[in-house]
């Protein structure tokens, strides 16, 4: 399984997710549902950050482009689970994305810098880590602190699937809840990487994210 099919395989578990958030009560088994299907998503997409990471040939234009569309998806968010335009509740997942893959890019700095075991290095890999879960929780984005560990883990224990699991499970049962806990079968397809990237789409699965947010907008002003 390539990076294009793991793509399609989180956007269509994060399409469930936020159909279910816009259009079912949460007390409806359908709900219920979708929401521990949409838990996929987010583990594939941070998996996808980390190997965009280690595969890209300029790390600051990924920083950039992340950047973006994080800002360029921050009002279809806001519509789409607010109603309201400018709303400082909660920030959408691309601002998350970012903030790992900054705290990747400085840890991987660092190493550059000091021997692997040398306290320093260690200790400056700790503030790297805090800070990042610091402005993520001060920002309020999606998945917040446990979305940065989330993504420590896929680049600490890179190639590792047992450690990521068992990183994923400490975390979410520390920062998250009962329903996160679903986000472990997101490992099943990424066990099954094959390591190629697949038909280059890249800008497809960028625009999807706030596209189909202003769909779900405007299907659910109509009603």
């Amino acid at each position: 399984m390539d990076i294009f099919a793991l793509k399609v395989i989180a956007i269509v578990a994060m399409l469930l997710d936020h159909v279910a958030a816009v259009f079912f009560t949460r007390k409806s088994q359908q709900y219920m549902i979708m929401r521990e299907i949409g838990r996929i998503a987010f583990p594939i997409f941070c998996f996808c950050i980390v190997e965009g990471f280690f595969h890209t040939r300029n790390v600051k234009k990924y920083m950039i482009r992340l950047a973006c569309f994080a800002l360029i998806s921050e009002i279809p968010f806001n519509l789409c689970f607010y109603h309201n335009v400018f709303c400082l509740e909660h920030q959408n997942v691309f601002f998350t994305l970012l903030i790992g893959l900054v705290a990747i890019y400085a840890i991987e700095e660092v190493k550059k810098h000091f021997f692997f075991f040398d306290i320093k290095a260690i200790l400056l890999q700790f503030i790297i880590i805090g800070l990042s879960m610091t402005v993520a929780w001060f920002l309020r984005t999606d998945y917040s602190m446990l979305g940065v560990l989330i993504i420590m883990a896929f680049y600490f224990y890179r190639g590792n699937i047992l450690y990521i699991a068992i990183s994923i499970l400490v975390a979410t049962l520390y920062l998250g809840n009962k329903v996160q806990l679903y986000s472990l079968l997101a490992l099943i397809p990424i066990l099954l990487y094959n390591g190629k990237k697949g038909p280059s789409m890249r800008y497809v699965f960028y625009v999807f994210y706030p596209a189909h947010m202003l769909v779900l907008y405007a299907v659910s002003v109509s009603l």
